[in-house]
């Protein structure tokens, strides 16, 4: 689909929209939950507020485990390493667990750094990221499991 055929079905998917009708709140309700149906619609909407609970979720882990951002479990590691594990939340997948992150963590370097050593330690702190993250998604209608 070419980026035209995607501005004639979104001019389809406005009119469809239109017909909702407008002024109160269930009907903004019922085209919040029209967006959601969509394929790829729906899908960059739970993105966007999963990026919103991810960069909240780093904001209060980094005040608790500053060490540990410190030492590269930080911002560019879970929206870059991490990510394919933790957009598993936008999916019917498995949750991701700690022992993932930590694992993915110690990845990150070559295999002659003694980082493996920390996985044990760094488990209940990835527990705890994960918790933060959970929290922030938790009542979030874009980010309701399916």
């Amino acid at each position: 689909m070419t980026i035209n055929d995607m501005s004639s079905a979104n001019a389809i998917q406005v009119k469809k929209v239109e017909t909702v009708g407008t002024g109160s709140a269930s009907n903004i309700n019922a085209v919040l939950s029209w967006l959601l149906h969509q394929t790829t619609g729906g899908y960059w909407l739970r993105y966007i507020a999963f990026r919103a609970a991810l960069a909240h979720a780093y904001t209060r882990f980094a005040h608790r485990h500053q060490d540990w951002v410190d030492s590269f479990f930080d911002e560019h590691f879970l929206t870059q390493t991490a990510s394919p594990v933790l957009t598993r939340y936008l999916k019917s997948s498995p949750r991701p667990t700690p022992a993932e992150l930590a694992a993915l963590w110690v990845e990150q370097f070559p295999p002659e750094n003694s980082a493996k050593k920390y996985t044990a330690v760094l488990t209940p702190v990835a527990a705890d990221f994960l918790r933060l993250l959970e929290a922030e998604m938790e009542g979030h209608v874009l980010l309701g499991r399916d």
